[in-house]
């Protein structure tokens, strides 16, 4: 009978261990899940932080680009405005000449028709 004591204490602690063996693995699992969801929480977060950089970046490409474009479009519309100035300065003195030419033909014209007439 003096195995019943000892088995009985035996016993008892196989199952203290098993108890704490259980509760052990429990903490364990719940740390791994706390873990599991920091670092999820944190990998979102961290994406949020790459995709606000990555949007202010595209922002400001396009910023540039934008004023690029406006640029070269009022370059563009200076470049038409000094050619068709050009064009009307041409076109005047080409009519100013006719007109002079016109004047004097029929100043000419009159000039011989009073010396006939």
């Amino acid at each position: 009978m003096s195995d019943g004591p000892e088995k009985s204490l035996a016993l008892e602690a196989l199952q203290k261990i098993k108890e704490a063996e259980a509760e052990a693995e429990k903490i364990v699992l719940e740390a791994r899940e706390k873990t599991s969801v920091k670092i999820i929480d944190d990998a979102h977060k961290d994406a949020e932080q790459i995709k606000e950089h990555i949007l202010d970046e595209t922002r400001g490409e396009a910023r540039e680009k934008k004023s690029s474009i406006i640029q070269k479009a009022q370059d563009e519309v200076k470049r038409i405005a000094e050619e068709t100035q050009s064009e009307i300065d041409r076109l005047q003195k080409g009519s100013t000449d006719a007109r002079s030419k016109a004047v004097a033909k029929v100043a000419s014209y009159i000039r011989s028709a009073i010396k006939e007439g």
